[in-house]
């Protein structure tokens, strides 16, 4: 499954797919293709500053707190 997510603030989107197929996926594929690790989905996220509700941003952290005022 291929969902233009908007996860980590950047143009493209995020694959889902069954174990048995993971390796043949990470392999470069051309066309621009790039595999990224879940690591470096969560620096684009940070770098874009989008918060994750519950971790970053949730009732104990206000909008304010967590950077967002504009």
């Amino acid at each position: 499954m291929a969902a233009g997510t908007g996860y980590t603030g950047e143009d493209g989107v995020e694959l889902a797919v069954p174990v048995d197929g993971a390796e043949a996926c990470g392999r470069p594929a051309g066309g621009g293709v790039q595999p990224a690790g879940l690591g470096a989905r969560d620096t684009l996220r940070l770098e874009a500053a989008l918060p994750l509700h519950g971790h970053e941003l949730g009732p104990g952290i206000t909008p304010l707190q967590a950077g967002l005022a504009g």
